[in-house]
């Protein structure tokens, strides 16, 4: 089979923008090129060109209009993240944008291979530009207000009724998002071995949708949420519209700044997703606090992804963690040996290591010495 040859042969004129933007073109036009299945066209200055399979036996096609050269750039520096933000810049448009991603969805492969090195090469000059966002205290804050406080009206748009962000267990075909959801949640219910009046922890609230489905489903505990304080708002609106008086009001709490530690023991502590976007020296933090505040039989369950002996469990999780340390390189999917010890030298033995949907893990460990 003859390589796909690009509609119309004769050259473009170039549109206008720097070096980062010309290269991205460049990039571009030669990866598309490459496409094997559906035929993508691109617009640039009203000019069309067609890629991939012919016309006349592409079951799949789909128009794409670049309005900005910056769309080539970010697709340069941040594959398919930059394409979103380009999308979101109003640097291009779909005649069908679920068509798109299902282009490039059937595409994958060739596309994180041929992009992702561009990618990983232009990572640096990608870095350079998010120095203003990096994870400082003062930047945490930041960067939590632009990506959760949006509002329930928002999440609303696309999620169920329990606005959960995260992944979900569809028992049957015809399971419901929302119905994934609670089974996801009630899982983690079963493997964290509550017993009446227990008093739990959660590290690292964020929104407090956690919070409110375990307040609800086990409303014999009291749930004490916590994160930094830029999260507090969005925690409160979440309780006060639930109105579960066995979920606390959120208190302020900094791994990294021992002032901010409860001084009161908890029978369990859970974390959910939290432990990927940490710096490493914040993982260990982590630790510290809870085996300060972890009572002596407690319970300590972990959510979220692990590597295992240093490899990723799917390919998904590889790419997962590119994403993540191009935005902070010293965040990343954790090795679950290095997290064991970390729990191991606070005297926790792990009891459960739950599979979860989309690669994800619950981890539970159980404390064994008295809290020094």
């Amino acid at each position: 089979m003859s390589r796909p040859s690009i509609i119309p042969r004769k050259k473009a004129e170039r549109p206008a923008g720097g070096l980062l933007e010309t290269l991205g073109r460049l990039v571009v036009f030669r990866l598309l090129g490459g496409l094997r299945h559906g035929s993508p066209t691109l617009v640039e200055q009203g000019q069309p060109f067609t890629f991939g399979e012919p016309l006349t036996q592409a079951p799949l096609q789909a128009t794409v209009t670049v309005h900005h050269p910056g769309f080539y750039r970010s697709l340069l520096l941040a594959g398919s993240r930059g394409l979103g933000e380009a999308y979101v810049a109003g640097w291009w448009s779909a005649d069908d944008l679920t068509k798109v991603i299902r282009l490039l969805t059937r595409n994958l492969p060739l596309l994180e291979d041929s992009l992702g090195r561009w990618v990983r090469l232009a990572s640096p000059f990608y870095r350079l530009l998010q120095l203003p966002f990096r994870n400082t205290l003062a930047g945490s804050r930041s960067n939590i207000a632009a990506h959760y406080d949006l509002g329930n009206d928002f999440y609303a748009l696309f999620l169920d009724e329990t606005l959960t962000y995260s992944c979900g267990i569809f028992e049957r075909e015809d399971s419901t998002l929302k119905e994934a959801s609670l089974a996801k949640y009630d899982r983690i219910c079963r493997k964290l071995d509550l017993k009446p009046g227990d008093r739990v922890l959660e590290i690292g609230s964020g929104t407090g949708q956690h919070a409110v489905y375990f307040g609800a489903a086990l409303p014999h505990l009291t749930w004490q949420t916590s994160d930094l304080a830029a999260t507090h708002a969005g925690i409160r609106a979440w309780l006060a519209e639930a109105c579960r008086p066995n979920v606390l009001p959120p208190m302020t709490l900094d791994v990294l700044d021992r002032g901010t530690w409860p001084t009161a023991r908890f029978d369990a502590v859970f974390s959910a997703n939290t432990l990927h976007i940490m710096s490493w020296p914040a993982v260990c933090a982590c630790f510290d606090l809870i085996g300060c505040a972890l009572a002596t039989g407690g319970t300590l369950a972990i959510y979220g992804p692990f590597n295992y002996g240093g490899a990723y469990t799917a390919e998904s999780n590889a790419r997962f963690d590119a994403w993540l340390k191009a935005r902070d390189p010293t965040s990343g999917i954790r090795d679950f040996e290095a997290v064991d010890a970390l729990a191991r030298a606070h005297g926790l033995r792990l009891t459960r290591d739950v599979s979860m949907p989309a690669n994800n893990r619950t981890l539970v460990w159980v404390r064994e010495d008295a809290p020094a």
